[in-house]
């Protein structure tokens, strides 16, 4: 079930919101027997949302498994993102600093108006970052739930709100697909980190009230 919500959710958000719009998508999904894509932001929906299904339907508590699967999302995340680097998707934006990367492959998915150029490596910047949400989650967060001086469900707030941080700064160096939504300079995907913090610290601040 879970795997089936990461899935699900990834494509369903990319099929409405990136890539050259829902008609255009389902024309390639079609032509070529799978989806064009997948956006982390509907991973991560999909996932909260079988792990929801699922307390309900075994009665476990929803707080306990979204701590458990996002304490190791981020590193999952982590891996993923190496892959995007091996293939040149997601990329970012022409850059001069020492530590770019040159993509040269007609097989890759950058912009061909990018290739060879020096770009920021958002795909490793966004690596880093998860790992190091991962560390925090798991030999910070996670003990002091155990300990009982958080409450259950931190640890998937502080995933949440410390991976929309890091992505909305990444995503403006991102130089490919910023989607079909955007408000002012804004992009899709920073919008739904916005959308997610703003989530997160809601029911966070709920919890203290209720303290």
């Amino acid at each position: 079930a879970l795997s089936l919500g990461t899935f699900l959710g990834g494509v369903l958000v990319y099929f409405f919101f990136f890539g050259d719009g829902a008609a255009a998508n389902w024309a390639y999904l079609l032509r070529q027997g799978s989806p064009r894509g997948g956006a982390f932001f509907g991973n991560a929906a999909g996932a909260l949302l079988a792990v929801l299904l699922f307390a309900r339907l075994k009665q476990r508590s929803p707080a306990k498994l979204a701590d458990l699967v996002f304490t190791s999302a981020p590193l999952a995340l982590a891996l993923m993102r190496l892959g995007c680097l091996l293939q040149g998707c997601c990329h970012g934006k022409p850059s001069a600093l020492p530590w770019t990367v040159t993509f040269t492959a007609a097989r890759s998915s950058v912009r061909h108006d990018f290739m060879g150029l020096p770009l920021h490596p958002t795909q490793i910047y966004e690596s880093l970052a998860a790992l190091t949400i991962f560390l925090a989650a798991h030999f910070y967060a996670r003990p002091k739930v155990k300990a009982g001086a958080w409450r259950p469900g931190s640890i998937f707030l502080l995933s949440a709100v410390s991976y929309a941080a890091a992505r909305f700064v990444i995503e403006g160096l991102r130089g490919r697909d910023t989607g079909l939504l955007s408000v002012g300079p804004f992009t899709t995907n920073q919008l739904f980190a916005c959308a997610s913090a703003a989530a997160a610290w809601a029911v966070w601040s709920r919890w203290r009230k209720a303290a």
